[in-house]
């Protein structure tokens, strides 16, 4: 009779220790995620560190060397993808009446028929509020040093994670062999 009940008292035992484990897990993610991502990173860039470091260099210089072509490559995409994206933007902006438009003609009448929902947007208050946003300068600046408070911090903290990965990229590709034979 003993044993089933010290096997429930460690099961709830060992959930206990999950469920913390867990919790502390939740709440340590913002500290924990970029040395995740570098890990990550790290499983992927290892076979061409070891090519590098059986055949040519050391291990440290093959690490830095890898990394400098990874960060050249991330470059190198954000140099191509950035003009994409803004010219996309300005398609989209000059597209956005005729949608709005689209949406009150074709969506509203269509939701109205199948679901009985009535939805009719109001183009010309929309853009009434946007050229009043635009217009009256000190609401906007206003509401620019609010939103820049919290996007100050989102700023702070993505730049030293920006700075944190490549840091323990470096670390874990040059002690990846002695990491995994430890684990």
């Amino acid at each position: 009779m003993t044993a089933p009940v010290l096997a429930r008292g460690q099961l709830w035992a060992w959930f206990a220790i999950a469920v913390a484990a867990a919790v502390l897990v939740y709440l340590l993610g913002p500290i924990l995620a970029p040395f995740l991502f570098a890990g990550i990173l790290a499983y992927i860039l290892d076979p061409l560190v070891e090519r590098l470091t059986g055949r040519y260099l050391r291990r440290s210089l093959a690490v830095l060397l890898v990394l400098l072509l990874a960060l050249g490559l991330i470059v190198a995409l954000g140099l191509v993808i950035l003009p994409l994206f803004y010219r996309e933007l300005q398609v989209l902006a000059g597209r956005l009446p005729t949608f709005l438009t689209w949406v009150n003609q074709e969506l509203g009448p269509w939701l109205k028929q199948h679901y009985g929902v009535n939805f009719q947007l109001d183009v010309d208050t929309i853009k009434r509020a946007a050229r009043g946003l635009l217009a009256s300068r000190e609401g906007l600046v206003t509401q620019l040093l609010g939103s820049l408070k919290v996007g100050g911090l989102a700023l702070v903290g993505f730049v030293v994670n920006l700075l944190l990965v490549p840091v323990v990229l470096f670390y874990l590709l040059r002690d990846w062999n002695l990491l995994l034979a430890r684990v």
